[in-house]
């Protein structure tokens, strides 16, 4: 769909394959010993998630050592590196759902060790799906690689445009904290050059 210029929709979680490795890495060692909870708690969190992108591709200049994305300045010393042979960029964001944030807290309360399979199948699962994203949008481009808001010296205030920009609250149901965290906390934003 489109809303403005921006394109969203969403995936089904059959799309999306979550890996294994990550989940391992979120769960430790609990992940080899109770294989079998696990994927209890995986049919549990493919019930409640609602996977959801956007994306806009919009123009990008390289100038006196900044960035302009559709001519908004961005003082980023590792951005610059990144982006300095893009023409474009998309900025993408991807969420899990509200449902996820729900259920999490919901076990917090009930179930502590739920809530710590859910939390970990959750972080795991929205990393492989930017990833899903990513090569869906990507392919057949010559891109740079994801750079998001808030690593290395890229301002974390800068969510506030990327957002704004995506309609990510119409598009998504992503909103921000007053400290720039997003909300539902499983999502993901992210720049990408293209060359």
């Amino acid at each position: 769909m489109i809303f403005n210029d921006v394109i969203y929709g969403s995936t089904s979680c059959e799309m999306v394959q979550v890996n294994e490795n990550e989940i391992s890495a979120r769960l430790g060692a609990v992940i080899e010993h109770n294989s079998d909870l696990v994927n209890q708690y995986i049919a549990i969190f493919n019930e409640n998630v609602v996977y959801r992108y956007a994306y806009v591709k919009l123009p990008f200049k390289y100038e006196n050592g900044n960035c302009y994305i559709d001519d908004i300045e961005i003082q980023s010393a590792a951005l610059s590196r990144v982006l300095n042979d893009a023409n474009y960029v998309y900025l993408l964001a991807v969420t899990t759902g509200i449902g996820i944030d729900k259920l999490i807290s919901k076990m917090s309360i009930q179930n502590t060790v739920g809530s710590y399979y859910i939390d970990g199948i959750a972080s795991a699962s929205i990393e492989s799906y930017i990833d899903h994203v990513n090569d869906i949008l990507c392919n057949g481009l010559n891109v740079t690689k994801r750079f998001s808001p808030g690593y290395s010296d890229f301002p974390i205030e800068f969510q506030d445009y990327l957002l704004n920009r995506l309609s990510a609250k119409e598009t998504l149901g992503i909103m921000l904290s007053d400290d720039h965290l997003m909300i539902p906390t499983k999502s993901i934003t992210a720049v990408i050059g293209i060359k």
